[in-house]
């Protein structure tokens, strides 16, 4: 009886703690874009307004492209969030196994047939061991699927498709999981990975212009000797440290999208030849979309 209670209490602590996590989670990546899209720029540029009594036509414009490249950056948030990365949902899951039935059938059966086949296709440990008819099939059936790129999930104890990881996170299996997101709390995947490259892209570009607009009033500021006004351009050294994090990490997953592989299989290199490599151009077509005019959209 005490066990059983102690068991039931386990079970809801766990439970609110997961709660009090996800809740956690999303109150900071709402903290974060906040910080970074008003904090970091739009506080940047109010202050360069008022330091500024003058502005000239081309600080002007540059200011508007500026505020465009603000506005594709929350876009892109929103659509790395609003598509998701593609889960391995049930639907996915039957047709894999509708897809796979007949043809692992058919391969049991060369493989029964033929001894020496069998001999070549088991590993020599798994032939020096005795075993079932019942173990012998189950084993024939996980190599079979291996061969052909697909296995099963251990936590989720169902096939996944090629190229597709489990999320301790997300707690589900991602469609060519790139990684898990911990800025935005979602996973980036199959279908939100074009629009994640377009947002450390503007993020990149944004801090960019930043720097360019502000380093003709932060060198002024230093001839002039005026302590205050330099105190205030301790803003502009951190938006150069954000470029010096930011900047290496897009140039990262150009190289990742260039060579069509995630940043899983860049690091686990468990092959030495990349299987899915085409060419650059299509490597990054299979990625950002067919039409190049659209790559920088996030539509």
């Amino acid at each position: 009886m005490v066990g059983n209670c102690l068991e039931v209490e386990l079970y809801y602590v766990e439970n609110l703690l997961e709660i009090i996590i996800n809740v956690f989670k999303i109150f900071a990546t709402c903290v974060i874009l906040n910080v970074f899209c008003w904090d970091v720029l739009i506080l940047l540029y109010c202050m360069h307004i008022i330091l500024q009594t003058y502005l000239s036509m081309q600080e002007v414009y540059i200011q508007l492209i500026v505020g465009c490249v603000v506005l594709l950056m929350v876009l892109s948030a929103i659509q790395v969030i609003r598509f998701g990365p593609g889960y391995v949902d049930q639907s996915i899951k039957d047709k894999l196994e509708t897809q796979l039935f007949n043809e692992l059938q058919e391969e049991l059966k060369l493989l029964m047939m033929s001894e020496d086949r069998l001999l070549d296709f088991l590993d020599q440990n798994q032939c020096n061991q005795p075993l079932s008819e019942e173990q012998l099939i189950h084993m024939l059936n996980i190599k079979v699927l291996e061969s052909k790129g697909i296995k099963i999930c251990k936590t989720c104890q169902s096939y996944k498709p090629l190229r597709a990881h489990h999320c301790s996170q997300c707690k589900q299996c991602v469609i060519r999981m790139d990684h898990h997101c911990m800025w935005l709390n979602i996973c980036i995947g199959m279908q939100n990975y074009k629009y994640f490259m377009m947002l450390i892209f503007y993020i990149n570009l944004c801090i960019i212009l930043v720097l360019i607009t502000y380093f003709k009033t932060y060198i002024l500021a230093i001839e002039e000797s005026d302590f205050q006004l330099i105190t205030k351009f301790t803003y502009y050294h951190s938006i150069f440290t954000l470029f010096i994090l930011f900047f290496p990490f897009f140039l990262h997953h150009v190289r990742l999208a260039a060579n069509n592989q995630t940043t899983i299989e860049y690091y686990e290199k468990k092959q030495k030849t990349n299987s899915f490599y085409i060419n650059i151009w299509d490597n990054l077509k299979e990625i950002l979309g067919p039409e190049w005019y659209y790559w920088l959209l996030p539509i």
